[in-house]
């Protein structure tokens, strides 16, 4: 599978295979977001944004994907490109 820098995949009861996602550039960036419903109406309590970001002094890539709870970051998790 390639994974590029961000890959998102999302299986459902409903479908026979999953749908996958990907930002293909190292310097891309992604968001995803999860609609449900809420007393009828449709809602976007969750959203994961993903990111890359270049270090200016070594040059290193770094991958940061944050999850935010009705707008709100309630994590972040950041990686090395390489």
């Amino acid at each position: 599978m390639a994974v590029y820098p961000f890959y998102t995949e999302v299986s459902s009861t409903t479908r026979s295979s999953s749908v996958g996602v990907g930002c293909r550039a190292k310097n891309g960036s992604m968001t995803t977001k999860i609609y449900q419903r809420e007393n009828g109406e449709i809602t976007t309590p969750y959203e994961v944004k993903q990111f890359t970001a270049e270090n200016t002094e070594t040059g290193k890539i770094s991958l940061t994907t944050r999850i935010y709870f009705q707008g709100m970051c309630i994590h972040e998790h950041t990686t090395d490109y390489w």
